[in-house]
């Protein structure tokens, strides 16, 4: 059975910990349980190195580990969701909840391990800046897809097709859970961290950290059409400037920026003037 550790921190206040989740997601954390000041972090025990850990806890003291053996999260997670509405149109929530009528899209999402419901900023604000894109018949990319919540929402905004990438295999496994439960057809989800192969996409989706990010900005102009769009997300309010800069460079040319709790989400859009490249299929 897979085992891993759980970390706790009182960070003082709701902010500082949303501070420390970006932080801890750089190192191999990708599990988030946030109640306030009080965050709950999960690592694959594998992946744990306490000695890497513990110099980025130095602003905070109060926090202890516990190893944890793999369970039933899907039930301790039932436990406490609630549904979530964004912007009064799209609707997130579990299978047991009943149907939410009141929205126009109406997602199933079961996150297991995996991010992204809806309730962190960085989800909401990238489903915002979504609700204001046209996806009818444009081909997207789903760039460390997680629970695959944006990915199920492109198809149900016309997206033609969608490639949903992630390098966690619980992330592959629980996506593709929920898009059987959202009765996708268009998707396909791959295990894997990079983008590679001679494919092209409209719109690319990457809600994920600020050096994912920064590393993958010349990759998301390499591998799109001229006039695409690209959303990104899970970036911190005070790396706004650095992160425009570098994305700039790679002929991203910022159209649109929200912010929530101390996060922001960016609407770029790739120059028609970059040199022209042959259209390929995702797959």
């Amino acid at each position: 059975m897979n085992q891993y550790t759980k970390l706790t921190v009182q960070c003082g206040s709701a902010e500082t910990a949303e501070i420390l989740m970006a932080t801890l997601a750089e190192h191999h954390f990708y599990a988030f349980d946030q109640q306030d000041a009080v965050l709950n972090a999960y690592i694959k025990g594998e992946d744990f190195d306490q000695k890497v850990v513990e110099p980025l806890l130095a602003d905070h003291p109060d926090f202890f580990f516990e190893v944890i053996e793999d369970r039933n999260w899907n039930a301790e997670w039932e436990a406490d969701f609630q549904p979530v509405v964004i912007d009064n149109l799209v609707g997130i929530r579990a299978a047991f909840h009943p149907p939410m009528d009141q929205v126009t899209y109406d997602l199933i999402i079961t996150p297991k391990m995996s991010f992204g419901t809806g309730h962190h900023a960085t989800t909401c604000l990238t489903i915002a800046l979504m609700l204001q894109t046209d996806f009818v018949d444009k081909s997207v990319l789903d760039f460390g897809t997680g629970t695959g919540v944006l990915a199920v929402l492109a198809e149900k905004f016309g997206a033609g097709s969608i490639l949903a990438i992630d390098s966690d295999e619980w992330s592959v496994n629980n996506a593709t859970e929920n898009l059987a439960a959202n009765g996708c057809s268009k998707i396909i989800v791959e295990q894997r961290n990079t983008i590679s192969g001679p494919f092209y996409v409209d719109i690319i989706l990457a809600n994920i950290n600020r050096n994912v990010l920064e590393e993958h900005a010349k990759a998301f102009s390499t591998h799109t059409r001229p006039g695409a769009t690209l959303i990104i997300s899970g970036i911190l309010t005070g790396d706004k400037d650095a992160m425009l800069a570098v994305f700039a460079r790679h002929g991203w040319a910022k159209s649109q920026i929200l912010e929530q709790k101390g996060w922001l989400a960016v609407l770029f859009e790739r120059a028609q003037n970059l040199k022209k490249i042959k259209v390929c299929p995702l797959n």
